[in-house]
């Protein structure tokens, strides 16, 4: 026959440690997954904002003929190609840049820069946003140095449309290319 004392019924203390140590690593864990989702998809709304003002700066610059697009920009026969250009990390040569950064009226007459800015400022989406073209002239390197003024008009220019902002203490971009051809 068996005896059983009240006393010793239930879980010990080593027991009821093991388990809340489990259950708090449990919780833990879950907690941490929902905070890195709300993470990436705030990065991924600002992804997706940062890519449809690049889209509209590509649309914007598809209607533009060769001419149009120097007019647009400010750049004339005097124009010079900067021999190097940093933009988000990536060094380019021979080329133009105009930025949202800069918004003087000699280099915006229309005001495709300001337009942009106002689109990627619009609600303080994104922190610290910019927009930077990069004009870069696809004519045989013989004919074209850093000092060359832009005449005659080379007839395909690959513009490369880059838009960067912070995300926290990361810095972000996005680069959007099209060619333009004199025939456009």
């Amino acid at each position: 026959m068996r005896i059983t004392r009240n006393g010793q019924r239930g879980y010990n203390l080593v027991e009821v440690l093991i388990a809340m140590a489990i259950l708090g690593s449990v919780i833990l864990s879950i907690v941490a997954l929902f905070y890195l989702g709300r993470r990436n998809v705030y990065s991924g709304k600002q992804m997706t904002y940062a890519n449809s003002v690049g889209v509209q700066v590509l649309e914007d610059l598809s209607g533009l003929d060769m001419s149009a697009l120097y007019a647009a920009f400010g750049i004339t026969s005097a124009s010079t190609l900067s021999a190097t250009a940093t933009v988000n990390g990536i060094t380019y040569t021979n080329c133009i840049t105009r930025s949202t950064a800069n918004l003087a009226q000699d280099v915006d007459p229309p005001g495709f820069l300001a337009r942009w800015n106002n689109a990627i400022g619009n609600g303080n989406r994104l922190q610290s946003p910019q927009v930077t073209l990069i004009l870069i002239p696809t004519i045989p390197s013989a004919l074209w140095t850093a000092t060359t003024p832009i005449h005659p008009a080379p007839a395909i220019m690959r513009i490369r449309a880059v838009i960067s902002w912070k995300e926290g203490q990361r810095s972000r971009a996005i680069t959007l290319d099209t060619i333009k051809t004199q025939r456009n």
